[in-house]
């Protein structure tokens, strides 16, 4: 079951990668809530753009247990969000976690 990108979320999302990831998210049913739940992309590119400590943690862990993560769609929108959020070293986080993550994993 997909989460369709009708009226309610497009009244929630503002920004194109927002769309995407509503449109991209997996419904899961807990008791009698709906909840969509991101791609694990869509997540690591969530956490990279927070870029707090905690965050970029999560990011490495997320990393490590997915070795066969799509990174190019990662790189590509997190290469977006610094131009729109005035923030140029996400992507320096980003790569500097990618290449630790391909230096452990051979990837």
């Amino acid at each position: 079951m997909r989460l369709s990108a009708g009226a309610d979320n497009k009244r929630a999302a503002g920004l194109p990668f927002e769309y995407e990831l509503l449109e991209r998210a997996r419904v899961k049913h807990v008791a009698a809530i709906s909840v969509p739940v991101p791609s694990r992309e869509d997540l690591a590119i969530l956490k990279a753009v927070a870029a707090r400590p905690r965050d970029l943690a999560d990011l490495e862990g997320l990393l490590a247990a997915n070795p066969q993560m799509e990174l190019d769609r990662v790189v590509s929108w997190v290469t977006e969000f610094p131009r729109s959020l005035d923030m140029p070293d996400l992507l320096e986080n980003l790569n500097r976690l990618i290449n630790e993550h391909r230096r452990i994993h051979g990837r």
